[in-house]
């Protein structure tokens, strides 16, 4: 027997349809994800790892991430909304760069499964492609179909 409209509107109007309704809204909201391991081959356009530096520089200001430390072909960088934070180092050459997870707080990171708020793989997903549109833009010799990505779970 197939439930009528009236019967399901009655079932969430009494108090055990809204603990029901309520459980599933928390159980959505705490979500997680796998935390990405990124890497991506750049455009053998490419001539020099100051191009990589500067592509990957200028994606960086324009997602709105801040550099936290520098050193030799890997640049530490954080980003930040309300409580939530994330720190990520990106490692570069001139044949390629690589986004690997460090830290983060109010991101409900887990060790043991290695998940993530979906939030840090949305952040991940804009830098890599910001990263990505700044290399192709660097490169004078016309369509790059070269640039790839990859996503892989930990």
């Amino acid at each position: 027997m197939k439930p009528d409209s009236q019967s399901i509107r009655r079932f969430f109007c009494t108090r055990s349809g809204y603990v029901l309704v309520v459980c599933a809204f928390l159980l959505s909201a705490c979500s997680r994800v796998m935390v990405p391991e990124v890497g991506a081959v750049v455009p053998c356009q490419i001539q020099s790892i100051a191009q990589v530096e500067q592509a990957i520089f200028l994606a960086l200001q324009k997602q709105g991430w801040t550099v936290h430390a520098y050193t030799h072909h890997v640049i530490q960088v954080r980003k930040a909304f309300k409580q939530m934070r994330a720190t990520v180092d990106i490692a570069y050459g001139y044949k390629g760069f690589s986004l690997e997870y460090v830290d983060s707080q109010q991101m409900n990171y887990h060790l043991e499964d290695d998940t993530i708020d979906p939030t840090y793989k949305k952040w991940i997903d804009q830098l890599l492609n910001a990263i990505n549109q700044q290399l192709k833009y660097t490169v004078d010799n016309g369509p790059v179909v070269t640039c790839l990505s990859k996503n892989i779970a930990r």
